[in-house]
């Protein structure tokens, strides 16, 4: 048989095999747009659509491929089909590759970052915290496999996509975007650092006295507060200086209008200062009841940057600037005057009640005998009607025969578990009778009148 038609007959045969490829697609395209549409709803929006997308036209591309191979071949372009058939075997085994590795990468997110139980005693919320970011590195770490496919499938395909890092916009592109990326790394792991510090102080409160625990409860969120301004910033201005952005002028319009903000605005400068004179000088906590003058006397719910936010007897929340307090009357701080007057006071039994406890100067036969009775911290709510709780559980116990002592502990353990409840003289019995083992009673020294 001549060449001529040799070559003629595996042309016509290539074809007729081209043609029952594009039929077979077709046959098969619903099938195997819905194995690419996927039916997973844990995906992100932007791979589903993608994924949708490619769902729709994967046949198109299926046709033109075959039938570029075709041509190659037919044309005799030399080494085309073996070519493409390099590039498309070098393109799967990418792809499968870069799956298959961010599946795994997807299984380890899914167990979650445990830490070792020592270090979890130390910082009860450092697993948590780190389980946090856990899909936010899976996604990154999905996003930078794909996209590394993407350019290996590129350069698979004789398309120099590495060509371009090695131009200088490319190396300053990578060198930023890599500078970025640290910068934030950094910036999270600082403030991670800090936030759990913090944190644990917080929860540890509680094995420390009243006072300080007060103070650190007051000062510690506003400086965590104070610290994230500050890391947010630092690294703000890393990331613009990292893009090219010029900080020189923001820096020197910053100290600019913060000079006219500074004139403008000295009642706020005034606030800062004094509330932070106020909260270093442990003068107000939060938990106190405080009289700061022009009305304004309550407790103390919560303390901000420039205000102090009280709630009164009747309910009615005042917002005070610091810079408004010219007096601080704190009604908490200890009983050292309410012992100085017991002995002034003309009844034969006198009970002062205050929402840590009490003094009581009682008349026991031809006996007068004082006492002071402290309750365990708690975090009150309102202390609103804590007092006559406290005289009414006192009165109850005392006629049920118990003991002094035993009175007012129990009066003590009722009026301390009303203060975690909104409502004058409710409380619930099960908390006082869990806080009465722990009230301290203790008789005090005879003070002369």
């Amino acid at each position: 048989m001549p060449g001529g038609i040799y070559a003629l007959l595996l042309k016509i045969s290539a074809l007729v095999l081209v043609i029952l490829g594009v039929v077979f697609i077709l046959q098969n395209r619903a099938v195997v747009a819905g194995s690419i549409a996927g039916s997973d709803t844990a995906e992100s929006a932007g791979l589903s659509r993608v994924r949708r997308r490619l769902a729709e036209i994967w046949h198109i591309l299926a046709i033109v491929y075959i039938g570029a191979i075709y041509l190659a071949y037919a044309l005799r372009v030399e080494g085309g089909s073996g070519f493409m058939l390099r590039a498309t075997l070098v393109s799967l085994v990418v792809i499968v590759g870069a799956r298959l590795l961010v599946r795994f990468i997807e299984q380890l997110s899914a167990q979650g970052f445990a830490v070792a139980p020592d270090l979890k005693a130390r910082f009860p919320e450092l697993e948590k915290r780190t389980n946090r970011y856990l899909p936010i590195l899976t996604g990154l770490s999905a996003a930078g496999m794909y996209a590394l496919a993407f350019l290996l499938v590129l350069q698979a395909w004789d398309v120099r996509s590495f060509a371009w890092f090695e131009t200088g916009l490319g190396r300053q592109t990578a060198g930023a975007l890599l500078s970025i990326g640290l910068v934030l790394a950094i910036a999270l792991a600082v403030w991670e650092l800090f936030s759990a510090a913090i944190e644990r102080q917080l929860a540890g409160l509680d094995a420390h006295g009243a006072p300080s625990r007060a103070r650190r409860r007051t000062l510690l969120p506003l400086l965590r507060t104070t610290l994230f301004c500050v890391i947010v910033s630092i690294a703000g201005l890393t990331i613009l200086s990292q893009i090219g952005v010029s900080i020189a002028p923001l820096l020197a319009g910053a100290g600019v209008v913060g000079v006219a903000v500074g004139f403008g605005s000295q009642a706020l400068v005034k606030d800062v200062i004094t509330g932070l004179f106020i909260l270093v000088e442990d003068q107000v906590a939060v938990g106190d009841v405080v009289d700061l003058g022009k009305e304004h006397k309550g407790v103390v719910e919560a303390i901000s940057v420039r205000t102090i936010r009280l709630r009164d007897q009747t309910g009615a929340v005042h917002t005070v600037p610091f810079s408004e307090v010219t007096t601080v009357k704190n009604m908490t701080k200890d009983f050292a005057y309410a012992v100085e007057h017991i002995a002034e006071l003309g009844a034969r039994n006198v009970v002062i009640t205050n929402e840590s406890g009490c003094f009581a100067r009682l008349r026991e036969g031809r006996k007068t005998r004082r006492y002071r009775a402290v309750a365990p911290q708690v975090e009150a709510v309102s202390s609103v009607g804590s007092g006559d709780v406290l005289l009414a559980a006192f009165i109850g116990a005392h006629a049920a025969g118990r003991t002094t002592e035993e009175a007012l502990r129990e009066g003590v353990a009722a009026g301390a578990a009303s203060t975690r409840e909104v409502g004058a003289g409710r409380f619930d019995p099960k908390e006082a009778a869990g806080l009465e083992p722990d009230v301290e009673v203790g008789e005090l020294e005879q003070v002369g009148v």
